[in-house]
């Protein structure tokens, strides 16, 4: 696990009062699980104003204008959890994935609800 890219992701991109809590939970081996998984239902809670809901086809369309070949850290809930790879290579992970995942780039922040018809995306970028 990278911890400063995490701790970097929760101070700029959550909101201040669930801060300290994911913080900790992160860093826990007991607790992360938890940690992910309050972005697998209540992500518009915890999540800054900075995010936007949106579909698969505008994260793609996205990624082809701007983003082709940077990477990813990924946090989630499956074994891709603390990997980094290319970052259009975790969005084909994620898009066909039921769990929840974050990728975290230099400018571009994508949060996947975890479920079970059709899934949630929330996503913050800076260009």
């Amino acid at each position: 696990m990278d911890f400063n890219i995490e701790i970097e992701f929760v101070k700029k991109h959550i909101r201040k009062d669930f801060q300290d809590r994911l913080i900790f939970e992160l860093q826990s081996k007991k607790h992360r699980g938890k940690a992910i998984s309050r972005f697998s239902h209540f992500s518009e809670k915890i999540l800054s104003n900075s995010f936007k809901r949106c579909n698969m086809s505008q994260v793609q369309s996205l990624l082809e204008k701007n983003l082709k070949k940077e990477s990813c850290y990924i946090i989630s809930d499956d074994e891709n959890d603390g990997k980094t790879l290319f970052l259009q290579d975790a969005v084909n992970i994620c898009k066909d994935s039921y769990f929840t995942m974050i990728l975290i780039s230099k400018n571009f922040v994508l949060v996947k609800e975890e479920f079970e018809k059709a899934p949630t995306f929330h996503l913050s970028h800076e260009f």
